[in-house]
């Protein structure tokens, strides 16, 4: 299966819950990718970056933190981003179970990359909050 448009974007209602529901059907979308996906020699979608990507939504969604969209990466990783008026936060969950924050000003540069192992989750969510306080929801897509 080649990557389509399709993913490009999530249909969201202001529910959290079918929003958090949203996301994670689409990260499972991406077990269906095929190595190529993306026409460039991509590799597959590792299961392991699946599963650590919809743990990360969902407790990030128990923190009232909800991500805008998810991507799949070329390493076979998943990528979720926040974006907000003032920052871009990316968090890409690599097939070796690293996580890597990626944390962009308005004009795109990078201010913060840091990586977290997903045992120190607390952690990364704190790092979050630094940047959007105890809510986050951009209301795109």
């Amino acid at each position: 299966m080649k990557l389509e448009n399709k993913l490009h974007g999530l249909k969201k209602s202001r529910d959290e819950n079918s929003l958090i529901k949203d996301l994670i059907n689409r990260i499972e979308e991406f077990k269906n990718l095929d190595s190529n996906w993306d026409t460039y020699n991509a590799d597959k979608i590792s299961p392991d970056s699946i599963t650590n990507a919809r743990q990360i939504v969902k407790i990030f969604g128990t923190n009232n933190i909800i991500f805008d969209c998810a991507f799949p990466m070329r390493d076979g990783g998943v990528q979720l981003e926040i974006n907000s008026k003032d920052f871009n936060i990316e968090i890409e969950v690599n097939p070796d179970t690293e996580i890597k924050l990626l944390v962009f000003n308005k004009v795109n540069n990078l201010i913060l990359e840091k990586d977290f192992k997903m045992l120190n989750l607390d952690n990364l969510i704190a790092r979050v909050h630094e940047y959007f306080g105890e809510f986050h929801y951009s209301g795109k897509g």
